[in-house]
């Protein structure tokens, strides 16, 4: 009867182990659920700053050369200004 008892005991326990494992299995499995989410979100930033980047510097490329294109029209200008004569 004792043997049985400790065996009862003993059977509990691993119970309650296994029981134990279970769950932190279940909570490791959340955590790495919510890791992946927290990776993807971080990704889809990441790749939406790079857009962003990319996407401003060809807006500073087409500024620099509106830019140019303004600066050859004023020369164009003043040299016709240059060129008309004076009216007095």
């Amino acid at each position: 009867a004792k043997a049985d008892k400790l065996a009862a005991q003993e059977a509990k326990k691993l119970q309650q182990q296994a029981k134990a494992d279970k769950l932190a299995a279940q909570e490791a499995k959340k955590l790495q659920l919510e890791a992946d989410k927290e990776a993807k979100l971080l990704q889809q930033q990441a790749k939406a700053e790079k857009l962003a980047a990319q996407e401003a510097k060809k807006l500073q490329l087409e500024q620099e050369k509106a830019q140019k294109e303004v600066d050859k029209l004023d020369k164009l200008n003043d040299k016709k200004v240059q060129k008309e004569p004076k009216k007095s």
